[in-house]
C-alpha cells in the first residue's frame, strides 16, 4: 500500500521550526517498518512537496525542506486524479478560507479518496484542515502512527474510501 506524503511548503511553514519536524516525521516514516514491523511491512511512503506548480513535486527525503512562497491547495487534486487515494497531508493548514471551502466540495465527488492531515506547528488552521480532511479527523505531529493507522485500517479492512462509520472514527 502507497501512502502518498504531500509537503506544505509554503512560506508560514518557515516559522516555528516547522521545517525541522516534518523532516523528523519524514525520518519516523522512513523507519517505521523497523519500528512497527508487524503493521507496516506492506506501506511505503511516497514524498511530494506543493508549490506553485501544476501537480506535487516528487521530494528526495535526503533534501533539505525549503518553505517560501504560496502552497497551491488545488494542486493535491492531480494526485487523487492520477487515482492516488491515500493522501497524509503535513500543513499547518494557512490557506485562504474561500479555496479551503472550495477544495472540500470538490475532494467529496471522490469517494474513494482518504486525506488525513497532520497538523504542524502551534498555530495551525485546525479548521481548514477539518475541512479538508475526508475522515473529519487531524492529527498533531506527534500522533503521527495514529494518522497511519487510518490507512492501515483502511486498508485491512479492504474498505474504499474514508468515509466511515463515525464509530469507526471515534475510536
Amino acid at each position: 500500500m502507497n501512502i502518498n506524503v504531500i509537503i506544505d511548503t509554503s512560506g508560514s511553514m518557515a516559522c516555528m521550526a516547522k521545517t525541522y519536524i516534518i523532516r523528523s516525521l519524514i525520518k519516523f516514516c522512513c523507519n517505521i517498518s523497523d519500528i512497527h514491523n508487524e503493521l507496516c511491512s506492506d506501506i511505503s511512503f511516497i514524498y511530494y512537496t506543493i508549490d506553485n506548480s501544476n501537480a506535487p513535486v516528487l521530494f528526495d527525503c535526503k533534501n533539505e525542506i525549503k518553505a517560501s512562497g504560496n502552497s497551491e491547495l488545488f494542486n493535491i487534486k492531480k494526485l487523487y486524479d492520477d487515482n492516488e487515494k491515500n493522501i497524509m497531508f503535513l500543513t499547518d493548514g494557512r490557506f485562504d478560507p474561500k479555496t479551503v471551502k472550495e477544495f472540500a466540495q470538490n475532494a467529496a465527488n471522490y469517494p474513494d479518496i482518504c486525506i488525513v492531515p497532520v497538523a504542524i506547528g502551534a498555530d495551525t488552521d485546525e479548521y481548514a484542515l477539518k475541512d479538508i480532511s475526508t475522515c473529519k479527523k487531524i492529527f498533531r505531529s506527534e500522533d503521527i502512527m495514529q494518522a497511519i493507522e487510518i490507512f492501515i485500517s483502511k486498508f485491512s479492512s479492504g474498505g474504499s474510501g474514508a468515509n466511515g462509520s463515525q464509530e469507526d472514527w471515534d475510536a
